[in-house]
């Protein structure tokens, strides 16, 4: 019964710690990852066949950089390099 109460009590912490790994990981190798908010949770749910005793806490996209060109206009004068430290 403790271990029960332990579970339920620290799996969103773990959680976040996957997630977060979801966005190093890939960032290591060269692609590109970007959170999604204002997903509807239900439909994912439905869409992706998540059981029930799942929870569905964040969505990510992970992919590669494509060129700024295939941008609209509006969106690449937003398209500038930062001063970060590329991932190693």
């Amino acid at each position: 019964m403790h271990f029960l109460l332990l579970y339920n009590y620290f799996w969103k912490f773990q959680g976040k710690f996957k997630i977060l790994r979801s966005f190093i990981f890939p960032s290591t190798r060269g692609l590109v990852v970007h959170g999604v908010q204002g997903f509807d949770y239900k439909k994912a749910r439905e869409n992706l066949e998540i059981p029930e005793d799942f929870a569905v806490m964040a969505m990510i996209t992970i992919g590669k950089r494509g060129p700024k060109e295939n941008l609209p206009p509006n969106l690449q004068e937003k398209e500038n390099p930062n001063d970060r430290k590329p991932w190693k």
